[in-house]
């Protein structure tokens, strides 16, 4: 609906995920999307922007997250591969 309404690309999740997980990985998302937008992302002009490289960079900073006792708690699948990006991926 979102896609016919004109919106160029929608992210979504397949399945319940967890709230702290999913907070962090669309925060980092919107940040990622933020700076290619602005032009400001490392590498050669036309590299690594878009969305599907926002998401696709956010869940692997997702996955890398570590906490106070060095354990890497959304390492799973479970808690980033349920986003998927539906329409333009740029």
């Amino acid at each position: 609906a979102f896609l016919r309404a004109g919106a160029g690309s929608t992210l979504v999740s397949l399945w319940k995920v967890d709230d702290t997980a999913t907070a962090l990985l669309m925060r980092r998302f919107y940040e990622n999307l933020a700076e290619a937008r602005a032009g400001h992302t490392e590498g050669p002009p036309g590299e690594r922007t878009g969305t599907s490289h926002a998401l696709q960079d956010a869940k692997q900073w997702l996955r890398s997250v570590t906490d106070q006792f060095g354990n890497r708690p959304y390492e799973a699948s479970y808690y980033w591969s349920a986003f998927v990006l539906l329409g333009n991926p740029h």
